[in-house]
């Protein structure tokens, strides 16, 4: 009971951010800080983790089970691991714009993968902005 009480008193200060898996079922949660009332410059409210569901990323250094910071972002990132909606659920790449009208998204496991997707055709959840792994 105590400690829900300084939760409640450090909630200006500090958030309980959602951990969700690839369904986006909640599976726990992290405490972050909140810094000028924004977490990684996004509202605490927007921001959430997604564990990888897999290693599409491997390669990149994402693995799966590991929790990455998601904030809002509707357009591609150069560069970025991004979270995507697609009708098979949500999927973790690596965003590489090409042109105006085009994005290319990559996955590395095994061996490295791209396909090249109009805009129109991608809807993005978020930027990846953080990673949280297990070593060992």
């Amino acid at each position: 009971m105590a400690g829900s009480i300084w939760l409640d008193a450090l909630s200006g200060v500090l958030k309980h951010v959602p951990v969700y898996n690839a369904v986006m079922k909640e599976v726990g949660h992290r405490l972050l800080p909140i810094t000028n009332g924004k977490i990684e410059g996004a509202s605490p409210d927007k921001v959430f983790y997604f564990m990888a569901p897999d290693n599409d990323l491997r390669g990149f250094r994402v693995q799966r089970g590991d929790l990455l910071l998601v904030v809002p972002a509707q357009a591609a990132v150069d560069g970025a691991i991004m979270l995507l909606q697609t009708p098979q659920g949500r999927v973790l790449r690596k965003v590489k714009r090409y042109n105006d009208y085009q994005a290319m998204l990559q996955k590395y496991d095994d061996t490295f993968e791209s396909e090249l997707k109009n805009y129109n055709e991608l809807t993005f959840v978020g930027r990846c902005v953080r990673l949280e792994a297990e070593l060992g």
